[in-house]
């Protein structure tokens, strides 16, 4: 992918006719605010057919795990829905947005790529320990209840009162809390979200048995080309000790709503579809020496077209149940990023 100007004039992803047809964007109106669009059909409308399949399309799949078709650029991309309401276009958003950092005195903070050295894991590891006392694991919840003001929530054969309840199940999993029966009414439209089925197969194999440099942050895969796999994340690229020396590491994602059927639980199966894939890109051979697989049969939300009706619904359960806040990737992003976003308050702490 083109990461600046003139890798996007000289790149051979797309045609001379499709990049011709890109540099039209900033002279495309806006479509009406009360009108709600795809991100493929947003992406078609403002860049043109090629762009959208060789940038748009296989980014979706990477994120999302989703169907560009159906996801709503309002909910799934408002950073990018605003640049349009906003400024009339993505070009010229962005380039106002970065005359607007020049004027700032506002120091820019630097983009990285961060992991977790032992796996995400790890943050809430931290968390857990800065809380100290304060967090309780692996208790036994018999009942969550709104009582005036409060709540009670009995835990461990103990009644305890609350101010305040977070929710930070994921969507699919509240119909599984004891809450009270209205309460769990009130949120049964939220088990209708839907989620993409992905499963995530590293697979380590020695240098020597990849002919692909692997010089990158990893592959995604567009649509159009029909291949069983959305994409390959290359670990041991961007980070150290994520294999042994002399040892790569490749983190292969199959399914999402592409193709939700080859996202499987048993490895062997999983295995059969995705190293073909990988001999056939990266020009392996040989057995991987390490393999781990994890499936999720409801991996990532889908922010799809009347998704606002969602997150109204959400919005109506706190406003009737004070105190209550529902949390999670399901409500304002489904990145870690927005999430730790999302959970601190206007008063500037962390509530979730």
């Amino acid at each position: 992918m083109p990461t600046g100007l003139l890798s996007a004039i000289t790149t051979p992803l797309w045609s001379f006719s499709g990049k011709l047809r890109a540099l039209k964007e900033p002279f495309i109106a806006p479509i009406c605010p009360e009108k709600e669009e795809s991100v493929a059909d947003f992406a078609r409308r403002r860049l043109g057919h090629e762009i959208y399949r060789y940038g748009i399309n296989p980014l979706i799949g990477g994120i999302y795990a989703g169907e560009p078709e159906r996801l709503s650029l309002r909910y799934a991309f408002p950073k990018l829905y605003a640049l349009e309401q906003k400024y009339g276009g993505i070009l010229r958003g962005s380039f106002a947005i970065m005359r607007a950092g020049r004027k700032s005195n506002v120091p820019k903070a630097e983009k990285q790529i961060i992991s977790f050295k032992n796996g995400l894991a790890e943050l809430p590891q931290l968390l857990v320990a800065a809380l100290g006392e304060a967090v309780h694991s692996n208790v036994s919840i018999s009942s969550i209840q709104k009582i005036g003001v409060g709540w009670r929530v009995d835990w461990n054969g103990k009644t305890n009162i609350y101010d305040e309840v977070l929710l930070t199940t994921p969507a699919h999993a509240l119909d599984k809390l004891p809450l009270d029966e209205s309460l769990q009414k009130a949120l049964q439209p939220l088990l209708a979200i839907d989620y993409s089925p992905v499963s995530v197969l590293t697979v380590a194999f020695k240098r020597s048995d990849v002919a692909h440099p692997l010089d990158g942050f990893g592959v995604l895969v567009p649509e159009y080309e029909g291949r069983k796999i959305l994409g390959v994340l290359f670990p041991a690229s961007l980070f150290a000790s994520r294999a042994p020396a002399g040892e790569v590491l490749l983190t292969v994602f199959v399914g999402g709503e592409r193709q939700a059927g080859l996202a499987v639980p048993d490895t062997d199966t999983l295995l059969a579809t995705v190293l073909p894939e990988l001999n056939e890109l990266f020009g392996t051979t040989g057995e991987p020496t390490f393999s781990h697989h994890r499936h999720w049969p409801r991996a990532i939300p889908q922010y799809n077209l009347g998704y606002g009706k969602m997150l109204a619904q959400m919005d109506a359960i706190e406003k009737k149940f004070v105190g209550l806040k529902l949390a999670g990737n399901y409500r304002d992003g489904i990145s870690l990023s927005y999430c730790i976003e999302a959970a601190v308050s206007k008063e500037g702490h962390v509530t979730a």
